[in-house]
């Protein structure tokens, strides 16, 4: 299968490259409270002996010799030799002081030069190194992820703009190896032509495309991981649909978002659809109080994903205190939202203003209230009213959901059980760095397109129909989403077997949440049934199923029959 599961893992200099690193950093005169253990310890029983020898009656002058005793021990001296008679000859914590005084600054000097080798080692392995994952981001920005794939085994070479002697210390203590971003300079000294992915992670989305272009120009040779962080919905959109950004002759770029993965780790299974058919609501209805940009993600993901069988499909219903923040995102999806029935083929309203927030709350058709206030407090505040509220309505079927910033104390709090608290949706980067970077993420993605591959002609020229790591974007992003819905097919499958019956209901149900997605991601019908042109995001299968080819049709029955051979699969080999 043509994935990125074909990258190589670190090489065995990318990894020596780590260890000394992680040896070659800290203390330059080793562990300080061990190493002053020792020194205290010398110090203490060289001024003993020296007491003990000393001939001297007057107690004040006897205790200043000895105290002084120690120090004359720090270099290698015999001038006590020439004294035939001298305690030394025969003290043994004096010839203990004499030689282990001696050792401490040649110890020192010694551990200072092998660190520094290590550290110097390191550098000189880097040029050899290969399947490491380079990340370029400003100090404190992408620790999160750096030490995310550090623990996951990768080798991680931090790549910041002028890191500081401390900055290097502290992250070459976890095995991360700091650098100069200073471009060409890092690409080569990192050796980022064989690199198993870049990374491109700042604060603002139009700074990080611009890097990550300059990259991609300054290699020379095509590499196809450069990874974007990019957050504006917008951007986000518009780099998936763009040919010439993202799949270029230089470079492939992929767009990450932190929210996206947020919201992707909390809502891509099957709670909420399983939770409708389990209450009998006719659809998958979460209520928004709030608003945020990890909310908008929020929405979209709710729309795209919750389709099953025997359910209308998904809708959000927002509070009407908040509806003028929702402005951008419903001009976003506004030619989405309009084509929606003329794809669906029945009045279908995905979105809607409730009347007031005590209607929303009192809304009995709701899945889930998910709420975020843009402060933990409040947000704490507003789900303990809800869940109160909700314990005391029977009729109220609903769970509750909060975004949280601050991550662990406050997530504690959600533990309650009466007050029908799920899990809340986290922004703490290092929990889903793993996520964000996940290669199985793309295996099955990959496993979707070639289900998809195989159910139309090889003569056929589409711009779908291409091989993994050559597809667009926009259709990479396709893929993604048809593997996070298989936990709401499977679920399917077991409700309702794999019956002839079923298989064409859950064909439909395929096409349906397929058409939306298209339509959330920018693409619109067209009435020329000859043509799709991804240039001007048309495609002439977003219609109604009845009005669907029979051929057109397989494509979808591809995915469903895949799932289920799959399925098929596990079980047998479960007994």
């Amino acid at each position: 299968m043509d994935t990125d599961e074909q990258l190589p893992p670190p090489n065995l200099a990318a990894r020596i490259a780590v260890w000394a690193t992680k040896r070659g950093h800290g203390s330059t005169i080793g562990k300080p409270v061990i190493f002053l253990l020792l020194i205290l310890c010398w110090f203490s029983l060289t001024s003993l002996g020296a007491w003990q020898a000393s001939p001297e009656p007057d107690v004040g002058r006897r205790l200043a010799d000895a105290l002084y005793a120690p120090f004359t021990f720090l270099a290698p001296q015999d001038s006590y030799l020439n004294q035939a008679e001298s305690a030394l000859l025969t003290d043994p914590l004096l010839w203990f002081g004499r030689f282990f005084g001696a050792a401490i600054p040649v110890y020192a000097i010694v551990w200072a030069a092998i660190a520094w080798g290590r550290r110097g080692l390191a550098h000189a392995l880097l040029p050899l190194a290969r399947g490491h994952v380079i990340l370029f981001s400003e100090p404190g920005e992408g620790d999160g992820i750096a030490r995310r794939l550090t623990s996951d085994g990768e080798v991680v070479i931090h790549a910041e703009r002028e890191p500081s002697p401390e900055r290097i210390e502290a992250m070459g203590n976890l095995g991360i190896i700091v650098i100069d971003a200073e471009l060409p300079t890092a690409l080569r000294r990192s050796n980022a032509e064989k690199a198993s992915r870049l990374v491109v992670w700042g604060a603002d989305d139009a700074d990080n495309l611009a890097r990550a272009l300059k990259i991609g120009e300054l290699l020379t040779s095509r590499h196809e991981d450069i990874l974007v962080r990019m957050e504006s919905a917008q951007m986000h959109r518009a780099m998936r649909l763009s040919r010439t950004i993202l799949t270029r002759a230089d470079a492939r770029l992929r767009p990450l978002s932190l929210y996206q993965a947020a919201v992707r780790e909390v809502l891509a299974d099957a709670d909420l659809t399983d939770a409708a058919h389990h209450f009998g609501q006719d659809a998958v209805n979460v209520g928004i109080i709030g608003h945020s940009r990890l909310l908008e993600e929020v929405a979209t993901f709710v729309l795209r994903h919750n389709w099953s069988v025997g359910l209308a499909p998904p809708r959000i219903t927002i509070d009407p205190a908040y509806a003028l923040h929702w402005e951008r995102w419903f001009e976003l999806h506004r030619q989405a939202f309009d084509a929606y029935p003329q794809v669906l083929g029945r009045d279908a309203k995905p979105v809607s203003l409730a009347s007031d927030h005590d209607a929303l709350i009192n809304d009995p058709t709701l899945s889930r209230i998910i709420l975020d206030l843009g402060d933990d407090g409040a947000t704490v505040e507003e789900a303990f009213r809800i869940g109160l509220h909700r314990s005391r309505e029977a009729a109220l079927h609903y769970s509750i959901q909060p975004v949280t910033r601050s991550t662990h104390s406050v997530r504690a709090l959600y533990r309650e059980g009466e007050m029908h608290f799920e899990e809340p949706i986290s922004l703490a980067l290092q929990r889903h760095a793993g996520s964000l970077m996940s290669r199985q993420r793309d295996r099955a993605a990959a496993r979707k397109h070639l289900a998809y591959e195989e159910g139309i002609p090889d003569e056929a020229d589409l711009p779908a129909n291409k091989p993994w790591r050559h597809l667009d974007e926009t259709y990479v992003h396709a893929s993604r989403a048809a593997a996070e819905h298989d936990p709401i097919k499977k679920s399917d499958l077991a409700r309702l077997s794999d019956s002839p019956a079923a298989q064409e209901k859950m064909r439909r149900n395929e096409h349906e949440r397929w058409s939306v997605e298209r339509l959330l991601d920018g693409w619109l019908p067209t009435a020329d049934r000859d043509a799709t042109e991804p240039k001007r995001l048309l495609h002439r299968d977003l219609v109604p199923w009845e009005k669907l080819e029979a051929s057109d049709k397989e494509k979808d029955a591809a995915q469903v029959d895949a799932l289920i051979a799959q399925t098929r699969k596990d079980e047998s080999q479960e007994i």
